[in-house]
């Protein structure tokens, strides 16, 4: 249990180094572009987005988006029907794999 422990402390302390290397310096558009591509490779994942609630609470609009490791253009959509939309419903969301079958109607 102790080891289990110590290990999971080196892995804490290494994800705040690789953070506070990789994305903690930059500043404005720079940073939000650099933390979507560290958080792909940190989980090794497809997608990434950061992303501002619009005034009309229905849509955000990207402020970077990382898709397959490369940033891509920014884009405004609706929230209803999304996992964004269910955060903003307080409710947390975890897509492991499946994400087009639990949300259909996302693209």
């Amino acid at each position: 249990m102790l080891s289990q422990l110590t290990a999971e402390r080196y892995r804490a302390h290494d994800l705040v180094q690789s953070f506070a290397t990789n994305v903690a310096n930059e500043l404005g558009d720079d940073y939000f572009e650099k933390l979507v591509f560290w958080i792909a490779k940190t989980l090794d994942v497809q997608y990434v987005l950061v992303g501002v609630l619009n005034k009309d609470d229905i849509s955000a609009t990207t402020t970077a988006f990382c898709d397959n490791g490369a940033l891509r253009k920014n884009f405004t959509f609706e929230l209803k029907h999304t996992p964004s939309g269910k955060v903003m419903d307080k409710s947390l969301v975890i897509c492991s794999s499946g994400l087009l079958e639990e949300f259909p109607t996302t693209k």
